[in-house]
């Protein structure tokens, strides 16, 4: 009481209940001394005591009962400071009363090697109910061992009082329910030293602040069911989860908020957020990976998972981000995935993701991004890596998913590197929406492949893919009964676009411009064919259709009806063209309005049966050459009237074939005399020729 009392040096001190109270602020030492009692060994109220050297501190190992076999309890306002010795009880230190407000502190380190401290309990190593004020922390551990592998709490805090972790082992039993740490409600910091237990901290109603380096492990590293938003904040250290499945570094099932801007999570799956009101950021140097997946989101939120940067999943993981909720994931940076991930994100279920920046990569047979649910994805930024497919949207008949891609700044280009740059399998009228970006390489064989009966919406980007197998590489392929709308953008590829397949497609093409300053631009000089068609509808409005043939309707679909239609201001065809139009059996086509149809060999290549309707103004510069079998009565042309075309140089229509009712144009008889006006040449000259005959070309009706 107000004194000072040392046990130094081999005293031992038995008692049947309590062996020391200290009160009154006195000042007690035990240094390399044993003492023992049933229960609270030491008893400290407002003073200070000391625990150093080879000191043991003993109380019963008997769980029952509420001050039974705790060894040190520092009950009032005062302070306890251990640097060595062994503290063993059934409750080794309890910190502070639940009966009334206390601001006691303990301070735990171990002062040397050879006098280890051990703070060792079959229930709980500490607990603490202490709140002290202002900046002083309720327990403070920078060494020692706290708990054991049979402990049910290394460190049990249930108070507003705060504990701060500079170093030590603490840990607890494997079993189910027990953690090296349990922070019922107040602040836990840790920065160095290691906590193992089933769980490493379990967060009931506090913050949980990992930093530096900290060692979090368990079946659970962290497990949080904390309302805070800041309910855990790592920004450095490691924290470990069970590479069993279910198990995670990081678990939330609480609306709480998880922050990583630092640090390694690891587990099956490093990050889960289970709960509807759960959320994640992710930012700075943050290295989360798993198992199955990297970050695991069941949370509804619209800001369910926030990434501005660090590195996810470019480890083993086979999803860097698996979203299986309505709720949002947003990428603004950071680099997700890696040479081992099936799929840097995952989207399985009708939630969104929105990527604006960062880079994304999946190894062999993944997908940069797989919206396999009918989900949304916005990719407005960024790039993409991956060996087999860049964005895959959909996986049967009845997604209804959609994706947009667009380059919102040019800060943050939007690119997509990959087999296949956009693999379009869901259905729907805004299956896909390309406004900007560049879309496949070199390496890439499908810039777009389109499965589906789904629409696919272009304004703008760069579609493109490799030369080095020019019979199989396609900047779009239009595999299905889709339909692809283009209204801007650059198209190119050995085949440029490639519309039908050889069994059962009926995909449409329409193509046009709806901005000058966004041209669209299909085929380029290296191009086979500008647009390759196989089946369904060809429509072709505006832009301007390149490649050595620019149109070609394939000749291997005699069972299946082509409509090609040409009209408004279409270019078709450029100077290093030599067949603008390639028309095939079953193959019917319109010209209209005024566009501009070049070939150096053929403006038009009607090598078999099919009709031709021309109506309008349009400038063809080349060959029209039509073949007609002797079975056959061929339309070239249809003209009641009201139809010119208008040639640019001396053109010839050559009728070709053995049928002597062939003709190339149908004009009413009543103008046998003035036919020309119908076929207006500006320069040179036009004739009309049969290739069997020297009859007329022209029939009149």
């Amino acid at each position: 009481d107000n004194g000072e009392l040392n046990f130094i040096d081999n005293n031992t001190i038995i008692c049947l209940t309590s062996a020391i109270t200290n009160t009154n602020n006195g000042i007690l030492k035990i240094n390399n001394s044993q003492v023992s009692a049933p229960m609270e060994t030491i008893q400290n109220e407002s003073g200070t005591v000391t625990i150093s050297g080879s000191s043991t501190i003993t109380a019963a190992n008997d769980p029952t009962g509420d001050v039974k076999g705790i060894a040190v309890v520092n009950y009032g306002n005062g302070s306890v400071e251990i640097t060595g010795g062994t503290i063993t009880g059934s409750r080794a230190i309890v910190n502070g009363s639940t009966a009334s407000t206390t601001t006691g502190t303990v301070t735990i380190s171990q002062a040397s090697s050879t006098y280890p401290t051990v703070i060792n309990a079959v229930d709980n190593a500490i607990e603490n109910y202490s709140s002290p004020t202002g900046s002083q922390y309720a327990v403070t551990i920078s060494g020692g061992t706290i708990g054991s592998t049979s402990s049910t709490y290394g460190v049990y805090n249930d108070s507003t009082g705060e504990i701060l972790i500079l170093g030590g082992l603490i840990q607890s039993s494997t079993s189910a329910d027990c953690s090296a740490i349990y922070n019922v409600s107040g602040n836990v910091t840790i920065s160095a030293g290691e906590a193992n237990g089933y769980y490493g901290i379990l967060n009931a109603d506090g913050v949980i602040t990992v930093s530096s380096t900290a060692s979090i492990s368990g079946n659970y590293g962290i497990y949080n069911y904390s309302t805070l938003v800041g309910a855990v904040v790592v920004s450095g250290g490691q924290v470990t989860g069970a590479e069993t499945d279910g198990f995670a570094g990081v678990y939330s099932d609480a609306p709480g908020g998880i922050t990583i801007s630092g640090g390694h999570i690891d587990g099956y799956r490093g990050v889960v957020l289970n709960n509807s009101n759960s959320m994640l950021t992710v930012s700075d140097s943050a290295n989360i990976d798993g198992v199955e997946s990297a970050i695991y989101n069941n949370s509804t939120r619209t800001n369910a998972v926030t990434i501005s940067g660090g590195t996810i999943g470019n480890g083993t993981a086979s999803y860097g981000v698996f979203n299986n909720s309505t709720g949002k994931v947003t990428v603004t940076d950071g680099d997700i995935g890696g040479s081992a991930c099936g799929n840097a994100i995952y989207n399985n279920s009708t939630g969104n993701i929105t990527v604006n920046g960062g880079t994304l990569t999946a190894g062999s047979s993944g997908n940069g991004i797989y919206n396999y649910g009918n989900g949304s994805v916005n990719f407005n930024g960024g790039t993409i890596n991956a060996s087999s497919t860049g964005i895959r949207n959909g996986h049967g008949s009845t997604s209804s998913g959609t994706i947009t891609i667009d380059q919102t700044s040019d800060q943050t280009p939007t690119v997509i590197l990959a087999g296949t740059g956009v693999y379009n399998g869901a259905n729907g009228a805004h299956a896909v929406t390309i406004n900007g970006g560049t879309i496949g390489n070199s390496n890439t064989a499908y810039g777009l492949y389109n499965a589906s009966n789904g629409t696919v919406m272009i304004t703008g980007g760069t579609i493109q893919c490799g030369y080095s197998m020019p019979t199989r590489m396609k900047g779009i392929f239009n595999y299905g009964d889709g339909t692809i709308v283009i209204q801007g953008g650059y198209i190119d590829g050995p085949y440029a676009i490639h519309n039908g397949n050889s069994t059962s497609n009926v995909g449409t093409i329409t193509i046009s411009q709806s901005s000058a300053s966004v041209p669209t631009i299909i085929g380029s000089k290296g191009s086979t064919y500008g647009i390759y068609t196989i089946g369904g509808t060809l429509n072709v409005s505006g832009g301007t259709i390149g490649g050595a043939t620019a149109i070609f309707a394939s000749t291997n679909t005699s069972t299946k009806g082509i409509a090609i239609s040409v009209s408004g201001s279409a270019n078709v065809g450029e100077d290093y063209t030599n067949i603008a139009i390639n028309k095939s059996a079953n193959t019917t086509l319109d010209i209209e309005g005024s566009p501009y149809i070049t070939g150096s060999q053929y403006s038009i290549n009607s090598p078999y049966q099919g009709k031709i309707t021309i109506d309008g103004l349009p400038t063809i510069t080349g060959t029209l050459y039509v073949y007609t079998s002797s079975s056959s009565t061929p339309e070239m042309v249809q003209n009641y009237g009201l139809n010119i075309i208008s040639y640019t140089k001396s053109v010839t229509l050559t009728l070709t074939g053995a049928s002597t009712r062939g003709w190339i144009a149908m004009i009413p008889t009543s103008m046998q005399t003035s036919y020309s006006s119908y076929f207006r040449v500006s320069t040179g000259s036009l004739s009309f020729v049969r290739g069997d005959a020297t009859t007329s070309a022209l029939r009149w009706i």
